[in-house]
């Protein structure tokens, strides 16, 4: 695929990077020659050094064929600039993204999306922060979930624990009694990766990923864990455009909302906004407070704070406090990988989930490789599309030779979801998510190949 990026920022170099790992055909437009250069030292891509909103600049990058323009400048103006010239001078099938920060403009965004904008695709990286925790505090159980197919399947980490009811069971024993739409994916047992078969006992201390519909999601969890699906108090530092949404977001569920926010004015002005949350003036790393707030019943505290070290040091003073669970926002890509190893609980770093979020829209017949604190990075992921000339069509999934270490995880049917298993029967038009360790990669791909079918776009 070829792509130009615009901007060699913390997101563009990032995407730069991996693109270009992958084997794609990557050009970066940037307006600052010391940061073009060192992008081109470290990684084979292209440099066309001016602004993406000139067209000559764009033109000499190459618009005219790429197949897609991503633009990640620090500006919203210059990069919805940067899709109206891809627009205008890019292929008609060329795929336009932006990075928007404005909160004003995203409140619009539906409506003028579709009137104006010549974009495809919007990523706001707070917004997509936003969604992470909220799921963090919808299902806590959970290591990590991850969403496919425009968000109807969630691939969800747990570990298990003494007293989980699962343990000492085979999947298939789970499959019949529980008569819930899901699939154990992969099993992480002692550091070794695998995808299960039905006989496989599970034990403590596995790290297993379910497939299912992410409707259902909090049905499975309970009876996987026999614990609550959600958090009920939840304190959040910061008094940033981030933590309020979060606030607000989780305010909405029904969720006990708690923020602490520096300077009376402040928090006069932010509980004004939001009735239903309490806000606290305080510093976010004073010890009191938090010692006093974690003894009355609170589940998780969130530090985001516009300051990465306010929140690191926020969120260690939290658990020193009691507080069981801890979210940590950290802005500057390379600081979280740093802090991975550090308890902090869940790092979330808004430039990261934007980079991910990117790669997942933008692959095509190329892997899904989730983020660099994943245990799953080895675990590839391809969506197929079954045609009318298939040999697949109205075959049962137990009659096909699927190569070893693979697996069908979801079929998307129209607007349903189906979690297959052997007697469900393959259709024209089935969206298939299917999942295969490194080593079986290139037989699955073989696999559908003979079939007819075709990778589609995601």
């Amino acid at each position: 695929m070829d792509i130009i990026i615009v901007g060699a920022g913390e997101v563009g170099s990032a995407l730069a990077g991996k693109l270009s790992r992958e084997g794609h055909d990557v050009t970066v437009v940037e307006s600052g020659r010391e940061k073009l250069e060192l992008l081109q030292e470290r990684f084979d891509v292209q440099g066309v050094l001016g602004s993406g909103t000139e067209p000559e600049i764009l033109l000499a990058a190459g618009i005219a064929r790429v197949d897609a323009c991503v633009a990640v400048t620090d500006s919203d103006s210059t990069n919805i600039v940067v899709c109206m010239m891809a627009k205008a001078y890019g292929k008609p099938e060329i795929r336009k993204m932006a990075r928007l920060r404005s909160d004003t403009l995203l409140s619009e965004l539906d409506i003028t999306l579709k009137t104006h904008l010549p974009v495809d695709w919007v990523v706001h990286p707070e917004v997509l922060a936003v969604r992470r925790i909220v799921d963090k505090v919808r299902y806590p159980q959970l290591d990590e979930i991850i969403r496919f197919v425009s968000g109807k399947v969630a691939v969800a980490g747990l570990t298990l624990k003494k007293g989980h009811p699962v343990v000492g069971k085979t999947i298939e024993e789970l499959r019949k009694a529980r008569q819930l739409p899901f699939l154990i994916g992969l099993v992480i047992r002692k550091g070794e990766i695998s995808i299960p078969r039905g006989t496989m006992l599970l034990a403590e201390g596995d790290l297993i990923y379910i497939i299912a519909p992410v409707q259902k999601l909090g049905q499975i969890l309970k009876a996987f864990t026999a614990e609550g699906s959600t958090y009920r108090q939840v304190m959040i530092a910061g008094g940033t455009v981030l933590a309020e949404k979060i606030g607000q977001k989780l305010a909405r569920e029904g969720i006990r909302v708690k923020m602490l926010v520096s300077g009376k004015k402040a928090a006069l002005a932010l509980a004004e906004r939001n009735e239903s949350i309490l806000v606290i003036d305080s510093e976010p790393t004073d010890l009191a407070t938090l010692t006093e707030e974690a003894g009355e019943s609170l589940d998780l505290f969130v530090a985001a704070t516009g300051q990465d070290e306010v929140n690191v040091v926020a969120s260690m003073l939290a658990q020193q406090a009691g507080v069981p669970h801890t979210v940590t926002v950290v802005r500057k890509r390379k600081l979280a990988q740093r802090l991975a190893g550090l308890p902090l609980g869940m790092i979330v770093s808004p430039r990261s989930v934007a980079v991910e979020h990117i790669l997942h829209m933008l692959r095509e017949n190329s892997r899904f490789e989730l983020d660099s604190f994943s245990p799953l990075e080895g675990t590839k992921v391809r969506e197929f599309t079954i045609q009318e000339t298939s040999p697949m069509v109205n075959r049962l999934v137990r009659e096909l030779s699927f190569p070893v270490q693979t697996l069908v995880g979801a079929l998307v049917r129209g607007n349903r979801v189906v979690i297959p298993d052997g007697d469900t029967k393959l259709q024209v038009g089935d969206r298939a998510l299917c999942f295969a360790l490194s080593s079986s990669l290139e037989p699955l791909e073989g696999f559908w190949e003979q079939s007819g079918d075709k990778v589609i776009r995601r």
